[in-house]
């Protein structure tokens, strides 16, 4: 059986004809669902290994194949109880031919197929190159002497996902941001809400205090530096860099004083919004730049 044929399970149920034939061809043992846990079947004799996700662990760590999965349930009734492909391992003992013109038994530094590495590490007396290919996201180990010890596939997780998609954006936005807006930042505080939510507390509001106040406030103050830096220097990755970084402190903030209500929240989006506007950098209709990372 052709190794192309088994990463084509990727993502498939266990209850799948092809996924059963393969795991009766190489002999592997039928995976029990476990909780919300990986599960592993493997055959050191057919060097070969398989990790199993249910299928709501599957769509948490790789949502974009939630489409694909519909059909893949052989019980739609109970969806989340699926174990379905997520990661295929090859290892020495697996004869029957490599993709990506890969072999065990000789140097393996024929990776032209894959190109270039996203990652590269070290791993014991070897070391690890890591690639994404199409949908997949690819390990190959290597020992010392330079041949391969074992290949592995799954899927391109969400965070990677996301990563690839703000440095796209990234090289988009840059040319858009104008360092000739630069005074236009001074004005910004006239608009900041924590002047509101500093009135708000002076009619008896008592979510704030002096101190959540302050550090509210330095956050913000926080922020515009940084977006002001990233105008400056044309570079909108730093831009992304700032607006997660000013979400997560007001996600400390708000667990420790409890301030931020939906009033709050809508009048510190706007805010952000509009300091990441100033920099010239375009926001799509209706987008929340501060979805990703923000609990509160």
């Amino acid at each position: 059986m052709k190794a192309e044929e088994i990463i084509a399970l990727i993502g498939k149920s266990v209850k799948q004809p092809e996924v059963q034939k393969v795991m009766a061809y190489y002999g592997l043992k039928k995976p029990r669902l476990s909780g919300y846990e990986s599960v592993n079947v493997f055959s050191d004799k057919m060097g070969i290994s398989i990790d199993f996700l249910p299928t709501e662990s599957y769509e948490t760590e790789y949502a974009d194949s939630a489409i694909m999965l519909k059909g893949n349930s052989a019980d739609h009734d109970e969806p989340n109880m699926e174990l379905l492909v997520a990661c295929i391992t090859f290892e020495k003992n697996f004869k029957e031919g490599l993709p990506y013109q890969l072999k065990f038994n000789e140097s393996s530094e024929q990776l032209a197929e894959l190109g270039k590495p996203q990652q590269k590490e070290k791993n014991g007396d070897g070391y690890n190159c890591f690639f994404l290919n199409g949908q997949h996201r690819i390990l190959t180990s290597f020992a010392q002497d330079k041949t391969l010890r074992f290949l592995r596939i799954w899927p391109i997780s969400n965070e990677i996902k996301k990563a690839i998609k703000r440095k796209e954006i990234a090289a988009r936005q840059s040319k858009n941001l104008k360092p000739e807006a630069l005074p236009a930042f001074d004005h910004l505080n006239l608009q900041n809400p924590i002047l509101l939510w500093e009135e708000r507390r002076l009619a008896g509001e008592e979510l704030f205090s002096d101190v959540n106040l302050q550090a509210s406030g330095l956050a913000l103050d926080t922020f515009i530096d940084k977006i002001k830096t990233a105008t400056a220097e044309r570079k909108a990755n730093k831009i992304g860099t700032a607006i997660k970084e000013v979400v997560m402190a007001f996600n400390r903030l708000n667990e420790k004083y409890q301030h931020i209500d939906t009033l709050e929240r809508e009048e510190l989006c706007r805010f952000i919004d509009l300091v990441i506007s100033t920099s010239g950098y375009e926001l799509e209709e209706g987008e929340d730049v501060t979805e990703e990372w923000r609990r509160w």
